[in-house]
């Protein structure tokens, strides 16, 4: 039996979105063979995230496919969560927390726009 790696490609999200649709890449098939054609099953990925992990690195591990003429080393990915970019919807005042522009002047009824409140970039 030939050597075949399969790797689970590493992805990166922000924290609240769903993890990406998992996939896998491969090396060493001998004579032009498809992958999809030498696979009697498909390996599964998987990984612990979720839209409510924290900002982290998780591994994503692959495992469980089978084909006839391949031993088949697996190499895991990583899902990289990161925080948002620090944009968030505003409702004007709802904390008590003080509103300023982009130029730093206190906003009393923000309008449409991009405004800083708590230390952080913010859009109504």
């Amino acid at each position: 039996r030939s050597p075949l790696t399969l790797t689970a490609k590493s992805y990166t999200r922000n924290r609240g979105e769903e993890n990406p649709t998992f996939e896998f890449s491969n090396s060493s098939l001998r004579n032009h063979e498809k992958i999809d054609e030498m696979l009697l099953v498909r390996p599964v990925l998987e990984c612990d995230a979720t839209p409510e992990s924290p900002a982290g690195k998780y591994e994503i591990r692959i495992s469980g496919a089978e084909t006839e003429n391949y031993e088949i080393t697996y190499v895991n990915g990583w899902l990289t969560v990161e925080e948002p970019n620090g944009i968030a919807g505003i409702n004007a005042n709802a904390h008590g927390d003080a509103i300023y522009d982009l130029s730093g002047r206190r906003v009393t009824k923000p309008q449409r726009g991009i405004y800083i409140s708590n230390g952080k970039k913010v859009v109504k």
